[in-house]
């Protein structure tokens, strides 16, 4: 019975520890906020990068919509393009 009380009071001196822990996450996220919000936001539409961009995704939706043809699976050429596109 003693040892019961002593391991519910060692779970006590735990709980703020967890508290704590599982709080970061969205303090991470209230204090990136302002810095992004501090930022102009990119403008691509009319960017030589924006149009490369969509003929990027084009060409690999084409390249899914012919799968069968091409005996490809269909996550390849979505993965190379997305490489390309964010890499």
């Amino acid at each position: 019975m003693l040892q019961s009380f002593r391991r519910l009071a060692r779970e006590r001196q735990r709980l703020p520890d967890r508290l704590a822990l599982a709080s970061c996450p969205f303090l991470l996220f209230f204090l990136v906020t302002p810095a992004l919000a501090a930022t102009p936001a990119l403008d691509l539409t009319t960017s030589f990068v924006g149009f490369l961009a969509l003929a990027i995704f084009t060409l690999a939706y084409a390249l899914v919509m012919a799968e069968e043809r091409l005996h490809m699976r269909k996550s390849k050429p979505v993965l190379v393009a997305a490489g390309i596109i964010w890499g």
